[in-house]
């Protein structure tokens, strides 16, 4: 669930044809559970367009399932050259640091991603239910008693929308492990 969130918030950018459909391509290879052919499908997608940052994030995604932490991080540090206001991004920046023990970097980064939601939320750009669970799976990431406060601001405001509030209440339920599986689409 959680790289259909990031997918679908970000905006074309002037990417080819060509390589958003191989994009395409890439997540319907995960959707199959085709992970080595959505490598592939995310490597031809940077190919046939460098500045297609949502294949770098596949890309990424698909590294980090094989525990090739490395290589996902200099994919990250690609795709954040191309696109530095990518939250999700920095979110994806966020987990490599986490998994690699890194916890520290790990919340910079996670705090980030926030900002940026948050910006793209005062600027109006994408759906601030996205833009927000966005930071909700951030906080819950980071895990301090400062997140769990914002986190039941984000509760709040959203209570009366039935699916984002229970949403955001199941992956709160599912903790921080069971959230970085579902990333990866374990």
């Amino acid at each position: 669930t959680f790289i259909f969130l990031i997918l679908f918030s970000c905006k074309s950018d002037k990417i080819s044809e060509k390589s958003i459909e191989l994009n395409n391509k890439a997540i319907n290879s995960i959707n199959a559970e085709k992970y080595s052919d959505a490598l592939k499908y995310s490597d031809e997608a940077m190919k046939a367009d460098e500045k297609n940052y949502n294949a770098y994030t596949i890309k990424a995604q698909m590294l980090i399932k094989e525990n090739k932490l490395s290589e996902a991080e200099k994919t990250i540090q690609k795709q954040l050259k191309i696109k530095p206001d990518f939250a999700e991004g920095w979110t994806f920046k966020g987990l490599i640091n986490d998994l690699n023990g890194n916890q520290k970097q790990a919340n910079q980064d996670y705090q980030k991603s926030i900002k940026l939601f948050e910006k793209r939320n005062e600027n109006g750009e994408f759906n601030a239910q996205l833009n927000d669970s966005n930071i909700y799976f951030s906080l819950i990431l980071i895990g301090d008693s400062k997140s769990q406060n914002k986190m039941k601001e984000l509760e709040k405001k959203w209570k009366n929308n039935k699916s984002a509030y229970e949403t955001m209440i199941a992956v709160k339920n599912l903790g921080k492990k069971e959230l970085i599986k579902q990333m990866l689409i374990d």
